[in-house]
């Protein structure tokens, strides 16, 4: 329609079903309609990015923003997949709380099992002795021989601030992904594809995506074959921190070794 202009008051008309002012060259805010729209394709306008204005089109209430490509996405909020929640960094502080608390339980029930079990076993010194060996050379083929990972199960303080330097590196980049994943289509900086389009002549919008099940399958299988190993290595370091043999210090670098080396692996499936 080429409208141009900031007069998008459309309060009055209430019976409104579908709404699509995208194309045009509108700019400040679109007022509160409070109307129910059925779709994505109900309530499209101009108001993602790159806009032809300093400013893109406001639109809250708006299904759908195009930019002025011509190119759309559906404007949705992580609160309509996942109620409370307001963002993918705070889910991300929710998983990490929650598995946090699931090593935890996992390394006490480990403990708890393992003391049951030795109950009635010898406490020579010389078989505590060969136990705590065995567990060392075991902890260090979990953690890996060539990984950084390893200067968690010494006592040197050059080891564990490498070994927190690598720690922080790695959150830091997984953080700026988890950033990028942000869907604020009001943000000129979002790394989002802008996949959809809404033909003027039609009232449905639709999603030129190519991602398909089998691409995502393919995914699936290389991630999760590159990144299973140092899972289940964490988790026999976890279990492994449950060994009565070892002090509480040896414990307590096993548990912190083997939960880090989970979560990240965890952390970058996410």
């Amino acid at each position: 329609n080429f409208f141009i202009g900031n007069d998008t008051n459309f309060g009055n008309l209430k019976q409104l079903k579908l709404i699509h002012i995208h194309g045009n060259r509108l700019s400040g805010t679109v007022p509160m309609l409070n109307l129910t729209f059925h779709n994505r394709s109900s309530y499209v306008s101009d108001c993602g990015y790159p806009s032809d204005f300093k400013e893109a089109l406001s639109c809250t209430e708006c299904s759908m923003c195009c930019n002025s490509k011509g190119d759309c996405f559906p404007q949705e909020s992580i609160k309509r997949h996942i109620p409370g929640v307001d963002s993918y960094v705070q889910l991300s502080s929710v998983v990490l709380v929650c598995l946090v608390g699931f090593f935890g339980a996992l390394a006490s029930t480990a403990f708890s099992c393992a003391k049951y079990h030795s109950r009635d076993m010898p406490r020579s010194s010389n078989l505590r002795s060969s136990l705590t060996r065995k567990n060392q050379i075991n902890a260090l083929k979990s953690i890996g021989k060539n990984s950084v990972y390893q200067f968690i199960l010494g006592t040197s303080w050059i080891g564990w601030f490498i070994f927190l330097a690598v720690i922080a590196a790695q959150s830091t980049i997984l953080i700026i992904f988890i950033r990028g994943s942000e869907i604020d289509l009001s943000n000129d900086q979002i790394d989002l594809v802008f996949t959809w389009y809404c033909p003027r002549d039609q009232d449905e919008c639709t999603d030129t995506s190519d991602l398909s099940l089998i691409g995502w399958l393919a995914f699936a299988v290389m991630m999760v074959s590159h990144l299973l190993a140092d899972i289940i290595n964490g988790v026999k370091l976890i279990l492994l921190s449950a060994t009565e043999q070892n002090n509480y210090q040896t414990r307590a670098r096993y548990f912190v070794g083997g939960m880090i080396l989970s979560s990240i692996a965890l952390f970058t499936l996410y």
